[in-house]
């Protein structure tokens, strides 16, 4: 993913924050795409571990921390979000080397387990659904899928910034649809999300 700059509707307006982040994420992405995947990925880690810890949002939580474990102590505390942010830099730096990653190259960086299931519903005709936290990369449970043959279709809240939105969402991994949930900064929420959502899956990438 080289910088360029996405397309974005009216109704979306980014604002000129949202502009220089796009901008500043743009940018990365080229610096990273030059490195090679496993020193992008330790260099995005160590910058964010560096930097996110001080930001604002951080404090966020750090307060949620403190609520699901009253138990940890401020060491603790500072040391899951210093890794909360090593693994967001990893991903982002991650994201222009995707379409290179080899999801079942054996001793390849990607571990997989239970694809008889999968092989099981295939089998059956039956459609699956997966879902998938933000552990590690997150994108490449999408990749697997594709990379398996299967027809794929994503659901995701969309990002807040609507540049940086559609770059995350044009990065290729060959074949998949996407269905965006509403970012909290539209003026109307859009109800009709999950009734097309439910179809998308009722029916199938395939069919789209």
């Amino acid at each position: 993913m080289g910088a360029t700059w996405p397309n974005v509707t009216a109704a979306e307006a980014p604002r000129f924050a949202d502009r220089l982040e796009a901008w500043g994420a743009a940018l990365s992405f080229g610096a990273f795409k030059l490195l090679p995947r496993d020193c992008a990925s330790a260099l995005g880690g160590a910058l964010a571990r560096r930097i996110g810890p001080s930001l604002g949002v951080s404090r966020h939580a750090r307060r949620n921390i403190s609520r699901a474990f009253p138990e940890f102590p401020e060491t603790e505390i500072a040391r899951v979000v210093a890794g909360m942010w090593d693994n967001l830099g990893r991903v982002v730096a991650e994201y222009p080397h995707l379409r290179k990653i080899c999801v079942f190259e054996p001793g390849g960086p990607v571990e997989t387990h239970g694809f008889e299931h999968v092989d099981r519903a295939v089998g059956a005709g039956r459609r699956m659904i997966f879902f998938s936290g933000h552990i590690a990369n997150w994108e490449i449970g999408m990749l697997a899928g594709v990379q398996y043959g299967i027809s794929v279709a994503q659901i995701y809240r969309a990002a807040n910034n609507p540049l940086m939105d559609r770059m995350i969402a044009a990065v290729p991994q060959r074949s998949r649809r996407i269905y965006s949930e509403g970012r909290r900064r539209r003026a109307a929420r859009d109800h009709g999300a999950a009734p097309r959502h439910a179809s998308g899956i009722a029916r199938g990438p395939e069919d789209e």
